[in-house]
């Protein structure tokens, strides 16, 4: 904060100088002297020159976000194989038994489609 707060080097002639050449345009004072008379070209004049007595920022290196890590490649087979379970329905034992099920033969069924047609047979 204290830096913020000192009073800023007196700006030299040649400073001033090239700042009154960026800023020169048709219509405005000529020469130095005219240029920090007026009453606002010459605050115009004194902050452009200081702003180009600074020193320039460092360069600027883009943020890269971290990548997700990676598992390591595994280099020997697992230690045991996956067995499907024993009511799994990708069996061919539990598939053959799918075709063969029959909802009449259990009690307290309800069959949800029948019931929607109003159809009671039974």
């Amino acid at each position: 904060m204290a830096a913020a707060r000192s009073k800023a080097p007196e700006l030299t002639t040649e400073q001033l100088e090239l700042a009154l050449r960026h800023l020169r345009r048709p219509g405005t004072p000529q020469t130095l002297e005219a240029a920090l008379a007026h009453p606002t070209f010459g605050h115009c004049v004194k902050g452009l020159a200081r702003t180009l007595s600074r020193r320039p920022m460092p360069a600027h290196k883009p943020h890269r976000l971290p990548t997700a890590p990676v598992p390591p490649t595994p280099t020997q087979e697992p230690a045991r194989t996956r067995r499907l379970p024993v009511g799994s329905l990708a069996s061919g034992e539990a598939q053959a038994q799918l075709g063969t099920w029959k909802r009449l033969n259990h009690p307290g069924w309800l069959d949800r489609k029948r019931a929607a047609a109003n159809d009671r047979d039974d």
